[in-house]
């Protein structure tokens, strides 16, 4: 004979079994719910995302303009080979005499015309996110803006020092430092064009085969433009990015 009590206390059991199951179903979904982050809010409502990417387009395209004219925006003393103006780094004006670098701060120089390049463009950038927030009934704030930017191997460092006020009901949110690291071989194409210039400038020479089997992640080649110019172009192997430089110098030796 079937014990009613026991199989009603077994059913009773097995619902608060059933109904504690639930509970911590929900209890989680509740947290996950809770923890998911907002995409939409933290892509259009964070300046640190949108300035970043600013930054980033705004490097990439100085280092593009610069690379295959010597490292320079808008150069001033260069050679027009292959319709590029290309600058020149070491130069002599008198035969029989050596180059004489022209930029012996090339390094420091090219993070200046990056500097100088992007300023305007991050100023830019912050007035539009300010138009687009005040478009969401959000006020912004903006301090004044101060860049800082760093080569190093395979990168470029940019800082943006600029304090920025964000309300939105009621709520401030402060920003004050934006840093963007980009990947970049500036850096290491200038240090072997510096190599270049130096040696031209001490032996009228370089020998960029034998640079070559040193160091085989750059190829490197030499062309003869007008008036005794020698036209170095310098690629990473791996990348494809190329910086051309102009040196002029011993003009009346044999090449």
């Amino acid at each position: 004979m079937i014990d009613t009590k026991k199989v009603r206390k077994k059913g009773q059991m097995a619902l608060w079994i059933i109904l504690a199951i639930a509970f911590v179903v929900l209890v989680f979904l509740i947290f996950a719910m809770l923890k998911k982050p907002d995409l939409q809010a933290t892509e259009t409502e964070n300046p640190n995302i949108i300035i970043d990417k600013c930054v980033k387009d705004a490097v990439n395209e100085a280092v593009d303009i610069m690379l295959p004219q010597g490292g320079f925006i808008e150069p001033k003393n260069f050679k027009v080979f292959d319709r590029k103006n290309i600058s020149y780094i070491c130069q002599s004006e008198w035969n029989f005499k050596s180059c004489t670098m022209q930029h012996p701060a090339l390094l420091k120089e090219m993070t200046e015309e990056i500097h100088n390049y992007i300023n305007q463009k991050i100023e830019n950038c912050f007035q539009s996110i300010k138009e687009e927030f005040e478009k969401k009934n959000m006020h912004v704030e903006l301090g004044q803006q101060e860049i800082n930017i760093s080569l190093s191997r395979g990168k470029v460092y940019a800082v943006i020092i600029r304090e920025v006020l964000v309300t939105k009901d009621e709520e401030i949110k402060k920003f004050e430092k934006f840093n963007s690291e980009i990947n970049s071989l500036i850096y290491d194409l200038g240090r072997v064009a510096i190599e270049i210039a130096n040696q031209e400038a001490q032996y009228c020479n370089f020998e960029y085969l034998g640079y070559m089997m040193m160091y085989p992640e750059f190829r490197i080649t030499k062309e003869l433009a007008g008036d005794s110019t020698k036209i170095y172009s310098i690629k990473d192997i791996k990348s494809e990015k190329e910086m051309n430089i102009a040196i002029r110098g011993c003009v009346t030796l044999i090449l």
